[in-house]
């Protein structure tokens, strides 16, 4: 009779069966006998399975009969083994033959079992196994949701989670999975973390820009400075606006810092060996001892700047600006919104940096920022602090801003002298924010005080400015008030006895035309009465240009008739006065100007000759 049993069961418990759906049918099928028989059954079936890893899939029909008949004794003994086997093959994949998914061997389901299971994980942590063996483990254990030693996960997250995230921050990684399967296997791998951040700032703040480290909250790096730190940095790298306030926070947490003793020493089971086998790169010496307690002060803790270190490091501008240095408009919100305490050593080579660059090029909005910077560098306590060349240029502009300051009584001509005194002995490269203060003085001045200002322009003063301004005088921009502005000058320059404005006024005006002529006949009306403002003469001249050159094919014929009869009628007039001046003298045989003979024919007097009407032709 117990042979024949043993053969009952034998087929009833399915050793053979393949797959999850031979274990389904034997559980119906014994939910038909009762829990002794099962069970009875059962114990007369476990000799004949065959030893080591084979047995598994027996053990699984095995137990999905017990738990179909509730014959829960069974099942606790059945899964106890089927786990034994299971964790060995775990731990040792070459003797298992092959491995089982949860679906052909099913987790145990009896607390017994479960507890059994976590205890048989346990033990083989603390085993020699490699960091493989001991990834499987945790994602068999995960799972299963088996309630695991929270001392053991901590120090797993420690150990093993924590350096494989810091090996590939990038994730995708079975450590990414992992982390959040348990508080406490978590929690190891942030103080992992954490000793990290006290070495390395860009290493922490690339696994914190991954899928691991966007996880971590406030709270959880409360308890590490410098990983409280580095999140910050993360947050503010990717928003660009907001890259100085993160500064600013940043240095007033770190200043409000006492000085911190080092981290906390624990205890290490010498037993355990995973993670010795994750990339050197990724583990940290500090990452064997425990983190601080979230209980706050008392407890040790990371070592905070000490008085060799800079309140705000290289490593933290590089972050924040990985594409370069700051710009002057950063510079000043910098220098205004960041403790002066904190602007030493790298945040000083930065400020340097921006005074030092000119780039005039990017525009007068740029350069009016590069003057506003160093004029608010010059009035701060970081001037002292500044070398090289950055400290050249502000010493220069505060000698610079002196002189033009005391020649401001004199008026605006004294103070464009000083400018372009200064303008002359800068490199081109370097004299962008003189010239643009330059700018800014012909641009404020009222117009009928440009020619006295452009009359102490150099030739490479007035070069430099008219290439400056040049954007602005093209058809694309047309501003016309400048164009206005700088007629009425060379107009005043032009009729000058100094031989020098002559010239400047012949420059200034070759140069606005040549730029002009390409402007719509409608800009050009507004800009002649923008002039006539100014001076009726200087407008009637430049709307005699206007016609010839810019104008139609009918406008410019009758403008070029008008221009010769007008001129015919000046030297006519001229004519006239010259031959009044000769009294005694009989001129009725002489030709005129006109072509006639004789005195001309009274007119009205139109003043003195002229100079010669300038020329704008394409």
């Amino acid at each position: 009779r117990g042979s024949a049993a043993a053969g009952a069961v034998k087929v009833a418990a399915g050793a053979g069966a393949r797959g999850s759906g031979g274990a389904a049918g034997r559980a119906r099928r014994a939910a038909e006998l009762r829990p002794d028989d099962v069970a009875r059954l059962g114990a007369l079936a476990l000799p004949f399975l065959p030893d080591g890893p084979a047995a598994l899939p027996g053990l699984a029909n095995l137990a999905a009969a017990a738990h179909g008949a509730l014959a829960h004794d069974l099942a606790v003994v059945v899964e106890k083994r089927a786990t034994d086997l299971r964790v060995a093959s775990l731990v040792d994949p070459a003797r298992a033959g092959r491995q089982y998914s949860d679906d052909e061997i099913p987790p145990p389901r009896t607390p017994e079992g479960r507890a059994h299971a976590a205890e048989q994980c346990g033990r083989a942590f603390y085993g020699q196994v490699d960091s493989a063996a001991a990834l499987r483990l945790l994602e068999w254990a995960a799972a299963a949701g088996l309630a695991l030693n929270p001392a053991l996960l901590e120090r797993l997250g420690e150990r093993l989670i924590g350096p494989m995230v810091v090996a590939r921050p990038a994730g995708g990684s079975a450590a990414d999975r992992l982390a959040g399967a348990w508080p406490e296997l978590r929690a190891g791998a942030l103080t992992h973390l954490a000793a990290v951040a006290e070495e390395s700032l860009e290493r922490t703040v690339e696994v914190l820009s991954g899928p691991f480290g966007q996880g971590v909250t406030k709270a959880e790096a409360a308890g590490w400075p410098a990983l409280a730190d580095a999140r910050l940095v993360a947050q503010g790298r990717h928003a660009g606006d907001q890259r100085v306030d993160v500064l600013a926070r940043l240095a007033a947490r770190r200043l409000a810092r006492p000085g911190g003793a080092p981290a906390r020493g624990g205890a290490v089971d010498p037993g355990d060996t995973w993670g010795d086998d994750v990339p050197a790169g990724a583990r940290h010496g500090g990452a064997r001892h425990s983190g601080p307690s979230r209980g706050g002060p008392g407890h040790g803790g990371p070592r905070h700047p000490g008085p060799r270190d800079f309140v705000l490091g290289a490593d933290v501008l590089r972050l924040l600006w990985p594409a370069g240095p700051w710009t002057p408009a950063e510079a000043r919100r910098v220098l205004a919104e960041v403790d002066p305490r904190a602007l030493a050593g790298p945040p000083v080579t930065w400020l340097e940096n921006a005074i030092a660059r000119e780039d005039p090029g990017a525009g007068a909005g740029y350069l009016d920022e590069l003057d506003r910077l160093r004029q608010e560098v010059a009035a701060s306590p970081v001037a002292a602090s500044l070398t090289g060349a950055a400290a050249e240029i502000i010493a220069r502009g505060a000698d610079t801003d002196r002189r033009v300051a005391a020649a401001a009584r004199k008026g605006p001509a004294s103070q464009a002298a000083v400018l372009v005194a200064e303008l002359d002995q800068l490199r081109s490269a370097d004299n962008g924010s003189v010239l643009r203060r330059l700018e800014r003085l012909v641009d404020k001045q009222s117009p009928m005080l440009l020619p006295e200002v452009f009359a102490t322009f150099s030739a490479r003063a007035l070069s430099a400015y008219l290439r400056a301004v040049e954007a602005e005088l093209r058809p694309d921009h047309a501003r016309i008030d400048l164009a206005a502005r700088l007629y009425y000058a060379q107009y005043r320059l032009r009729r000058e006895r100094s031989r020098e404005n002559r010239k400047t006024g012949n420059d200034l005006v070759g140069f606005l035309l040549g730029l002009l002529v390409d402007w719509r006949f409608s800009t050009l009306k507004t800009v002649e009465h923008e002039i006539h403002r100014i001076d009726r003469g200087a407008a009637k001249e430049f709307k005699d240009w206007r016609d010839v050159n810019a104008g139609g094919w009918m406008r410019r014929q009758l403008a070029e008739r008008r221009l010769k009869n007008e001129e015919t009628e000046r030297r006519a007039a001229h004519e006239a006065r010259r031959r009044a001046q000769e009294p005694g003298k009989d001129h009725a045989s002489e030709p005129r100007a006109d072509g006639g003979r004789g005195a001309p024919p009274r007119r009205e007097d139109p003043g003195q000759p002229g100079p010669e009407r300038p020329r704008g032709d394409r």
